[in-house]
This record gives C-alpha cells, structure tokens and sequence, in this order.
C-alpha cells in the first residue's frame, strides 16, 4: 500500500519589504500638530470614518436644528412676512426650537471626541507625538467649539441672512448689525456649560454609551428636579441646578425672550454660568492630569 503524495503548501502571503524609513515631510511642530487632530475630531464627530450606526444619528440631529430655518426662509421668499415678525423676534423664538437639538448633539458627539481615543489606546500615540496632555485637550476643546457652533450658531445665521434678504423691505443695516452680535455673544455662552459638562462626564470613562447616557442624565434630569422644586414653592433660584436653563438664560436674556429666570438677577445668573463652566473643566484637567498612558 503506497503513502498518498504529501500536498504542496498553499501559498496565502509573502512579506515583500520590511524596516523603518525616516519621515522626509514638512514637520509643522505643536501647531501642525493641534490643527491635525482639531480636522480628525471634527470629522469624527460629524460621522466621518463610523459605521452608518454612527452617522444617521448626528444626521438627524443636524436635520432638526436646521430644517425649521430652511422652512422659515422658504415660505418668507414666497408668501413674504407671514409671521409678522421682527428679525429679533424671529431668531429669540428659534433658539428655543434648537434647545433639544443642542443637547442631543452634546450627547452624541462629546463622547465621541473624549472616550474612543481611550478606549482604542490612541490618546497614548497622540502623546507620543509633539502633542502634550494639554495641547491634546486644548485641541479637543477647539473642535468641541466648532462642532456646537453648527448647531448653535449656524441655524440662527442662517435664518437671520436668509429673513434679512427676503420680504417686502431689506432692514436696515444697523438693525441686521444690531441682532448680529447678540447671536454672537449668545451662542459661546450657550455653548460653553453644556460642552463643559459633557467633556467632564467623558473624561471619567472609556465607554461612549456609559458618558452619552450620563451627560443626558446630567443636561435633562437638571430640568426635573427644577420643576420639581418650584412646583413646591421653593425660591427660583433653585432652578439654577438646570445646566440647560442657565445655558439658554443668555440668548433670553440678549434678545429680550420670557424665560424660567427672567426673575433670577442677572448676578445669580451669571455665577451659577460660571461653576457650571469651572467645575466641570476642573474635572477634565485633573481627570487628564492624573490618567496614566502608554506611549
């Protein structure tokens, strides 16, 4: 009985070249390096990169903060001021309607940013490059801006160019100029607790769906236990716990809208804006400050 012919090994790979070659490209330095990682966080919270999971949610999000300007503008260009309102009037009453898309897109995306670099140990190869802890930080914070200012300046933009070059008479000039920079000052001061808050909750875990719950927690049970403690005729300055009603007290307060603190001083406002800015960045830095990292 003859042994059957050994079968000759299946050839799946070859390994054609190895070794390291030196990098002969531009070197941009800590700069290079900031700018670089602020481009990659700004398309990776808008979705670029993710699985379709991942972009449909933000789509929405981004769909629901712009679509009643689109619509506004659009019946303006052709039925005219149906509204009969004021360009005032008109972007104090929007930033009502983007509250709930502030917030989700705060859920979403912070997390994004903060916990998958964690989780997938590319914070420790950031740092292995010209990047230090805080440069790292500060590049996350400068994206983290950009990303919230898309939905919290740019529908109230929008709707104010689109209004102001529609209707039966063009504005003047000095009103356009005039609700301007109130959304201007309005947006960083609306944007900056809720981006404090969810960078703090995201700096304190890995897991994105652990810190998009808890920062949704944070921003919506705030609102609860407001209503709650009102309802029971306590001081309106216990409102002040609600990270989202002292968020949006400042685009109330500069375009002149009713708000739940309209009858808080302004200097109570402002100090509880303040620790909900302070407290959650002190978070961050010494969460970021003590966290070890393999290089």
């Amino acid at each position: 009985m003859s042994a059957a012919p050994a079968s000759a090994p299946q050839e799946t790979s070859r390994l054609l070249d190895t070794g390291y070659r030196p990098y002969d490209g531009p070197r941009a330095g800590v700069a290079g390096a900031v700018a670089s990682l602020v481009r990659y966080s700004v398309g990776r919270g808008l979705g670029v990169g993710r699985p379709l999971g991942g972009k449909v949610p933000i789509g929405l999000v981004l769909l629901v903060a712009y679509l009643p300007a689109l619509a506004l503008v659009g019946v303006a260009v052709i039925a005219g001021d149906v509204l009969q309102q004021t360009l005032v009037e008109s972007v104090r009453d929007y930033y009502q309607l983007i509250t709930t898309a502030v917030v989700a897109f705060a859920a979403l995306v912070v997390p994004e940013l903060f916990c998958t670099d964690k989780r997938t140990g590319m914070l420790g190869r950031y740092l292995a490059t010209p990047l230090t802890r805080w440069t790292y930080l500060l590049a996350k914070a400068v994206a983290l801006v950009v990303l919230l200012a898309l939905v919290a300046l740019g529908p109230p933009l929008l709707l104010l160019l689109g209004l102001a070059g529609t209707g039966d008479a063009v504005p003047p000039v000095a009103e356009l100029l005039d609700v301007l920079w109130r959304i201007l000052l309005a947006t960083p001061l609306l944007a900056l607790p809720v981006a404090a808050v969810g960078a703090a909750a995201s700096s304190l875990t890995s897991r994105r769906v652990v810190a998009t719950a808890v920062i949704a927690v944070l921003l919506l049970v705030g609102g609860a236990v407001s209503a709650v403690l009102v309802g029971t005729g306590s001081w309106p300055v216990v409102q002040l716990v609600d990270v989202v009603a002292v968020a949006f007290e400042a685009p109330a307060r500069l375009l002149g809208a009713d708000s739940a603190l309209s009858t808080v001083p302004l200097w109570q406002v402002g100090a509880a804006w303040l620790a909900w800015v302070a407290v959650p960045t002190t978070v961050v830095v010494t969460s970021y400050a003590t966290t070890k990292v393999s290089r």
